[in-house]
């Protein structure tokens, strides 16, 4: 499973680098469409937008559409100017020289022209004045429904306009064609007029014609504001700068509308990384192998991992994976920097699945590593991630509760912070530009809008989403039941638990010698520095086998006959190592983690039931050892190894009546002895020092549990009347020699 896990990650690693080039071959960016996923830059490179977008550019400017503005009253202004002519002559109607110099005044106002009296004469005896009035007019207003621009605005060169009508009507793009000029408009009037009135005398359509025809204007008018408008953002999509891409920048944000300025771009990166993929593949194999070969025998010979003979490949290759899996869905899946991912979710489940501090650390560093492989920018990914990551562990030192983790995922998200500001001040790289000069309010304007808030945003993001990140994916993990957190582990610590009251009403002997153990093998955990809280589960549950038959075992026979009198030795040794099987059993079926069902199986190794092999020993007949032995494993952790320990120096302590410390001393000595010459703790890191350790702490702790008190007036005579025989019937000086001739690695459970 490990050779297969470490062949995952560096497959992985292979396609996670280049997911981007085998997502470019099997979905194409498209104008016009949805970007499909993110693509960042794997690489350095500048984008010369002059010489990239110059054709572009020219071709957006050449098929620019002017925008022109519709003027509503210009119809209505030559109507109005109609009617005030005909008032005119209708005021005028007399041929004296006054109504003549009225009617040429008004005229030569709209004309600019010099009249003589004797066509204004002419004029006003002419009887079809108001027909000719009218079919002038009706000719304008053909013209006016043109669209007519002035002279010095006429678009040459386009193909089209775009008119900008009052709402709802909105903008309306024409042919170039359908626009005409004033000029040209006034000159198709002249043409139609002569061609409609030839028969009428000049000297009358002519002043008449003048007059309308100077109504002839333009109807459209060229925006400035827009077309410098839209220029502006033409200039805007098709840039003059150099833009300067670092490793890890995105490119192409996920869910963009890809626009012909993202293929130009995309473009130029890809015919820059032409012959990357190929020739990088062996690059990543080699850096990815590297770093996993070199992680595991660090990890297992060099790091202070000496609880355990062989260190949790599995679930932490296993984390490595889904950091990886994660770390490639949000390059890809999402358009935010590097720097926000929440990689401080890996030092946190380590922590929280009760794996060494030092273990975590090495993590961190070979995730880190891997990370900066995906992500490109290996500088600022191994900064960010090692120290938060190492920050995150040394922040979190409460566990009791999920809330908790809020604290070092905070703390996370502010040396995040700190790392990117001296990060950006130490390359020069911070976009903020800040004008003293101005007012306070435009200073933090300025700060809001940089570059550097987004960075430093992103940043704590990414710290404190850590943790519920952890907690989300924590279930998860715990599916297996090798993987135990301590909110698990917290949960089974509950005395009410269901199996923890069946225990104490079932056999309250045995809780009582459970609680004794848990609080031994507390201590010792302490002392060596092991995870308390799964040894006092540990201890908690390692005899729950024994609530399936209560009276085989001792310390639950308060009153009555053993049951092993009347039994075989060897039949009475195959009842005691039932409780293994029937602890199993109820374990398994409440749910207890695998760690745990570990140490139920493994906390009597391989060790003979000495009592009931002597016995058979006595009674003459060709025994094996191995018939009395249970079947094991032996302990494969140092917490197994504690937990035979301390439960087996419990139940011999039992056997003591005012001892002295060094009767304690010889007792632990004597146990721990037995257990090494038995070759118990063969396959499990316990060291010398951690043997010494365990010792001095047993002999202090169960020396404080026998210490003297002040006899009361009652006790004291009840030792001076005559022995009695104790309930079995023998005498006290025989229960005396018994129990002188039990040695102590002959707990009284095992009877």
């Amino acid at each position: 499973m490990k050779i297969f896990l470490n062949i995952l990650i560096v497959l992985l690693a292979v396609a996670a680098c280049f997911s981007d080039f085998l997502l470019i071959y099997a979905i194409p960016p498209e104008k016009g469409a949805s970007a499909a996923y993110t693509i960042r830059s794997r690489r350095p490179f500048i984008f010369n937008q002059e010489k990239e977008f110059v054709d572009a550019r020219k071709f957006a400017l050449k098929n620019h559409v002017p925008i022109y503005r519709f003027i509503p009253d210009t119809l209505k202004s030559a109507r109005e100017s109609a009617a005030e002519f005909r008032r005119t002559l209708s005021e005028n109607k007399g041929n004296d020289l006054k109504n003549r110099e009225a009617v040429k005044n008004f005229l030569e106002s709209y004309t600019d022209r010099d009249l003589k009296l004797s066509d204004i004469r002419r004029l006003l005896q002419y009887k079809d004045m108001e027909k000719l009035i009218e079919g002038i007019l009706t000719i304008e207003e053909s013209i006016l429904h043109e669209l007519i621009v002035d002279d010095r605005e006429k678009p040459d060169g386009k193909q089209a306009v775009e008119v900008l009508y009052s709402d709802p009507r909105g903008g309306v793009v024409y042919p170039v064609k359908n626009v005409i000029s004033v000029s040209h408009a006034k000159k198709v009037f002249t043409e139609k007029v002569s061609h409609v009135y030839w028969q009428i005398q000049d000297d009358v359509v002519n002043p008449v014609s003048r007059f309308f025809m100077a109504g002839i204007k333009p109807n459209i008018q060229y925006d400035e504001i827009e077309n410098n408008h839209r220029l502006n953002e033409i200039h805007k999509r098709y840039p003059k700068k150099l833009i300067q891409y670092r490793p890890g920048d995105v490119l192409l944000p996920f869910s963009k509308t890809i626009s012909e300025e993202d293929i130009s771009l995309l473009k130029t990166y890809y015919d820059l990384e032409n012959n990357t993929p190929a020739a990088g593949i062996p690059w990543v194999l080699v850096f990815t192998g590297m770093v996993m070969i070199l992680y595991q025998p660090v990890l297992s010979k060099f790091i202070a991992v000496e609880f355990r003979k062989a260190p949790p490949f599995g679930v932490l290759l296993t984390l490595l994976i889904i950091m990886m899996l994660l770390l490639t869905i949000y390059l890809l899946f999402t358009p935010f920097p590097v720097i926000g991912f929440p990689f401080c979710f890996l030092p946190f489940l380590i922590v929280l699945l009760n794996h060494e501090n030092l273990t975590a650390f090495w993590t961190i560093i070979t995730g880190a590593l891997l990370a900066s492989l995906l992500c490109g920018n290996m500088f600022i990914a191994l900064a960010l991630f090692i120290f938060s990551g190492f920050t995150s562990i040394l922040a979190f030192t409460k566990r009791t509760r999920r809330i908790n983790i809020l604290f070092p995922s905070a703390m996370a998200g502010l040396l995040n912070v700190l790392i990117v500001i001296t990060l950006s001040v130490y390359t020069n790289d911070a976009s903020l530009i800040l004008n003293f000069s101005d007012s306070g309010k435009d200073l933090l304007n300025q700060f809001l809008h940089s570059d550097l808030f987004q960075d430093i945003r992103f940043a704590f993001m990414g710290g404190l989403f850590s943790g519920p990140v952890a907690l989300i994916i924590l279930p998860f993990i715990e599916l297996s039941r090798y993987n135990a957190s301590t909110f698990k582990l917290n949960h089974y610590m509950d005395l009410q638990h269901p199996i923890m009251r069946d225990l104490l009403t079932k056999t309250p002997g045995t809780y009582q010698h459970t609680m004794t153990v848990a609080y031994l093998s507390q201590c010792v955990g302490e002392a060596v520095g092991l995870n308390t809280d799964l040894l006092r589960v540990g201890a908690y549950y390692h005899d729950i086998g024994k609530t399936a038959k209560p009276n085989l075992f001792i310390e639950n026979q308060f009153s009555g006959k053993n049951p092993h009198h009347d039994l075989d030795p060897v039949k009475s040794t195959e009842i005691i190592h039932q409780h293994i099987a029937n602890g199993l059993k109820i374990g398994a079926g409440a749910g207890l983690p695998q760690i745990i069902l570990d140490l139920i199986v493994q906390h009597h190794g391989t060790l003979p039931v000495e009592f009931f092999y002597n016995e058979a020993c006595k009674s003459g007949t060709d025994v094996s050892k191995g018939e009395f032995r249970y079947r094991g494993p032996k302990p494969q952790t140092v917490e197994a190894a504690i937990l035979m320990i301390t439960d087996a120096v419990e139940a011999a302590s039992r056997t003591l009546h005012e001892p002295t410390r060094k009767d304690i001393k010889n007792l632990v000595h004597t146990i721990i002895s037995k257990r090494i010459s038995d070759r118990q703790f063969d396959e499990c890191d316990l060291t010398t020092r951690n043997i010494a350790t365990i010792i001095q702490t047993l002999i202090d702790s169960l020396e404080a549990s026998f210490h003297s008190r002040v006899e009361y007036p009652w006790q004291t005579e009840k030792k001076e009347k005559p022995a009695r025989n104790d309930r079995s019937g023998a005498p006290k000086t025989l229960n005396k020699k018994i129990k002188d001739s039990q040695t102590p690695e002959t707990p009284r459970e095992d009877r």
